[in-house]
């Protein structure tokens, strides 16, 4: 009447162990790490204020502050031109 199970199987198992996608540290865990220690290191070396102006616009600001906001604003731009495109694509 009852089956007798060994140990090791449960049920929904077929006795295979479950394996993980691997040991160690995920490349990518890495390159965030990098990323973020290079970061880190750039702000602290580049605190200095320099004159930033743009139009009639004229600001002090640090440059990482000045660079992380071109890069906002490129960010900004390419997902405005992603999206006219797309939309002129649907059209043909």
């Amino acid at each position: 009447m009852h089956e007798h199970r060994e140990s090791n199987e449960e049920i929904g198992n077929s006795g295979q162990e479950f394996k993980g996608r691997g040991g160690g540290v995920s490349p990518t865990l890495i390159g965030l790490v990098v990323l973020a220690v290079a970061t880190v290191i750039f702000i602290v070396q580049n605190s200095e204020r320099p004159k930033i102006t743009f139009l009639v616009f004229s600001v002090r600001t640090r440059l990482w502050v000045a660079i992380a906001v071109a890069i906002a604003i490129g960010v900004i731009l390419d997902r405005l031109f992603a999206m006219w495109w797309r939309r002129r694509k649907e059209r043909t």
